[in-house]
């Protein structure tokens, strides 16, 4: 799939889905520029003003575990984001290699990046927020 092509089937994916924890936060499209996965959490670090230590990797089966986990049935609301999240890492997994989700544990504001390669092009994904106190 081209990069132009990824990119609008990505920012429709993400319209309206929330990373839901003690606060919302959208999540939005990112493009690192970084062509060897071994670098990803050193410039996720780098950005954040993190110790590459604080940047946790977790598989998007376990991330998506929690946020089902603590999914209320009684709130149509947060079950429709919860199937928008899965919607939106199945289409991550299925069209980039090597797909992770980061998370720099630096304090409660907690940056999360899904991020995956497309065959040939950098290393992209979404990020958002999640409020953890």
């Amino acid at each position: 799939m081209e990069l132009s092509t990824f990119e609008t089937r990505l920012s429709d994916l993400t319209r309206e889905v929330w990373l839901i924890s003690e606060s919302e936060y959208p999540f939005s499209y990112v493009q690192t520029g970084i062509d060897e996965p071994s670098q990803v959490a050193d410039l996720l670090a780098q950005k954040h003003q993190a110790d590459v230590g604080q940047v946790k990797v977790v598989t998007p089966e376990s991330f998506l575990s929690k946020i089902e986990k603590n999914t209320s049935s009684s709130d149509s609301f947060i079950v429709a984001n919860t199937q928008k999240i899965k919607r939106l890492l199945d289409f991550l997994q299925q069209h980039l290699e090597q797909t992770h989700v980061y998370r720099i544990e630096t304090g409660v504001s907690i940056p999360v990046y899904m991020l995956g390669y497309l065959p040939g092009n950098s290393c992209v994904g979404v990020s958002s927020t999640s409020i953890e106190t």
